[in-house]
């Protein structure tokens, strides 16, 4: 039986007892929208991913466990699955005081929300630093012959999408947008989809700094230093009139793709993957919380298998 049709009490089941639960929490608790800041339409803007590029979030009971004895800063959510927070985020913002900073996650917006009002609070930096929240509901979804409709679950076989980087800047300018996400298929259309236009429309190679998927059941995830990386280089672009070209040219481009590679290889090479957390079926399935990745898109990531949208 769905969650949504279930009659009984909020107590009498645990599915609907979460988003009783979680319902409560957003009536007092949700992202402080006051918070968002106006676009300086001259400065450059950076687009920045959630999940595994910013946090991790574990469901599995163990692994949680496992990274709050790790020394990584981490937080529960309402439905008590564990948020892991990347290290070096300070550094990262410390290095786009140039820039307009937007969110933009695959996640549903009460998640996302939910996670960057503690993300916030935990990180006094994050604060008055967006100037503007990009969620699902923003996708451009498509399938492999066409343009989907923005509602179209993104668990439905066959559905892709891919993050507009237009909607990133008030202008739509995409000369002054990068954009800083673990998967490629955020910023590219796979290339099976038939409409070799669709295609070039959002191809968004040139505007992204790709980063290696921050994973936190990774017994190495502690020291994780991407981050130092990309500030680095989008510090020593900061100023520059022709932002991509001038991302692009940088030396530590070379060195983050280098380090998504050498992570893509340990990861298909590991026994101990995070993919085992999306078996359908699992009671991961009543969460509902929504992660960044669809699960047709990219195998390697967390699935948004919520079923709730």
């Amino acid at each position: 039986m769905s969650p949504l049709k279930n009659k009984s009490s909020p107590r009498e089941s645990t599915v609907v007892g979460k988003i009783w639960a979680l319902t409560q929490f957003v009536k007092q608790k949700s992202f402080d929208r006051s918070l968002i800041v106006e676009e300086n339409p001259d400065l450059p803007t950076v687009a920045l991913d959630l999940d595994g590029t910013l946090v991790h979030t574990l469901c599995d009971p163990a692994e949680a466990a496992a990274a709050e004895r790790s020394g990584l800063v981490t937080f529960r959510l309402p439905d008590r699955s564990l948020v892991v927070q990347r290290p070096g985020l300070e550094q990262l913002f410390a290095s786009l005081l140039g820039y307009n900073v937007v969110l933009f996650s695959a996640g549903a917006s009460l998640y996302v929300n939910t996670v960057l009002d503690r993300l916030a609070k935990e990180n006094p930096v994050l604060q008055g630093r967006f100037c503007k929240i990009l969620c699902r509901e923003d996708l451009i979804k498509y399938s492999q012959t066409s343009l989907l409709p923005s509602e179209t679950s993104l668990n439905a076989d066959g559905v892709k999408y891919v993050k507009d980087l237009r909607m990133a800047r008030g202008d739509g300018n995409l000369d002054k947008v990068l954009l800083v996400d673990d998967n490629e298929c955020a910023y590219q259309v796979d290339p099976r989809m038939k409409d070799p236009a669709f295609r070039t429309k959002y191809n968004f190679t040139t505007n992204a700094v790709p980063i290696p998927e921050f994973c936190a059941s990774d017994p190495k995830a502690l020291y994780d230093t991407a981050f130092a990386l990309v500030g680095r280089v989008l510090q020593e672009i900061a100023g520059v009139k022709d932002t991509v070209a001038a991302l692009k040219n940088h030396p530590g481009m070379a060195e983050l793709k280098q380090m998504s590679c050498e992570a893509d290889e340990e990861f298909l090479n590991s026994e101990n993957e995070c993919i085992r957390q999306c078996s359908y079926g699992s009671e991961n399935e009543v969460l509902f919380f929504m992660y960044d990745h669809d699960f047709t898109s990219r195998l390697r990531s967390p699935a948004a298998i919520c079923t709730l949208e």
